[in-house]
């Protein structure tokens, strides 16, 4: 109600220099509950700050811890968004560039080998399938990073058609 006679405001140079005399305050926190400041208001004259008015301004406090926690939220998930996209187009040059050396490798080998050894092509004819569902794999991480944040389609999957794909790539 007197700010100029309260043991812990009246040494406070805002008091004197903005000639406050009623003041009425509530914490500002940042996330983990660290305190930053406060939201107050003040008033030039002595006054009583009923009780209605220390919720209201209670209220308004945490509405603006909230917000603070929010914002800082979407700054923290907007750098990990940033992060793993740089992570994913890393790792996605580091797969790819492997599985075009296999499958210009394997392209080598097919045409050393000519007609004559059927059991070998058919091992490089699985090595150029694994590879190219290999390469597929990578291109699908690459555009679920593009798309991260937007609104995804879904469509039904076979689990029998997954299946099947892990067996013929472990057939080899």
């Amino acid at each position: 109600d007197d700010a100029t006679s309260h043991q812990l405001l009246c040494t406070n140079k805002a008091i004197e220099d903005l000639n406050v005399i009623a003041y009425l305050g509530v914490p500002i926190h940042y996330p983990a509950n660290t305190p930053i400041g406060a939201l107050c208001v003040i008033d030039g004259a002595k006054r009583h700050w009923s009780e209605a008015e220390k919720i209201k301004l209670s209220q308004l406090g945490a509405c603006l811890d909230d917000l603070i926690q929010l914002r800082a939220s979407l700054k923290t998930s907007e750098g990990l968004r940033r992060e793993q996209e740089e992570f994913t187009y890393a790792i996605s040059h580091d797969l790819k560039s492997p599985t075009s050396t296999m499958q210009l490798l394997q392209s080598e080998l097919e045409d050393t080998l000519g007609e004559y050894d059927g059991e070998a092509r058919i091992l490089l004819q699985h090595m150029n399938e694994t590879a190219t569902r290999m390469g597929e794999l990578v291109d699908g991480v690459l555009g679920y990073t593009q798309l991260a944040g937007e609104e995804i389609e879904t469509e039904p999957v076979s689990l029998k058609t997954i299946v099947d794909g892990v067996i013929r790539d472990s057939r080899g």
